[in-house]
């Protein structure tokens, strides 16, 4: 059997805490709840910005690529003068960097599929899907970023110089659907 614990005949007073010891009491706790919310690495907790930055760097692939390409010989002051006349010249269609040639406004429906939207589509319905994955809300992050920028950097990217039925591949595979699908 247990044993019953006497009671003391003396009385034990709750003493009352005083409000400036309350309010100590609880910053405590707040500080102590606050590291909790900041355990992680450094890139864990910087997701948003990472994400950020990808998807900032596909959009200028997607708007000033084939421009930056021309470029790749020049300096890198010279580089960036480049940078900015594309991106101004196929978003506004002007060149702002005097002296450089500004490339033509241009607005291409068909580059919103490209390979920056796809991706980013996918990762964010992944991240809509009932099922307990690792990282979920890091992949919708990234995936929302990717399909914005492949979206918007593909409205404003140049269209495609060459034809498709000068690609090989195209050729051969209209070749294959009009010979009855034999190879010969």
């Amino acid at each position: 059997m247990a044993r019953r614990r006497k009671r003391s005949s003396t009385r034990r007073v709750r003493r009352r805490s005083s409000p400036l010891r309350r309010i100590r009491r609880r910053g405590r706790t707040r500080r102590a709840t606050g590291r909790t919310r900041r355990s992680g690495g450094m890139f864990s907790r910087s997701w948003g910005k990472i994400s950020t930055a990808i998807g900032g760097l596909a959009f200028l692939s997607q708007v000033s690529g084939e421009d930056m390409h021309n470029a790749q010989n020049l300096p890198i002051g010279d580089k960036a003068k480049v940078l900015v006349n594309s991106l101004t010249g196929r978003i506004f269609g002007v060149g702002i960097v005097p002296g450089l040639n500004a490339p033509p406004q241009t607005f291409n429906f068909g580059g919103i599929f490209n390979r920056y939207s796809g991706l980013g589509a996918g990762l964010w319905l992944l991240a809509k899907q009932p099922i307990n994955i690792p990282h979920k809300g890091k992949a919708g992050r990234l995936g929302k970023s990717l399909l914005t920028a492949g979206v918007l950097g593909g409205f404003f990217s140049p269209g495609n110089i060459e034809p498709a039925s000068q690609h090989s591949h195209v050729s051969a595979l209209q070749n294959f659907a009009f010979s009855g699908g034999s190879t010969q």
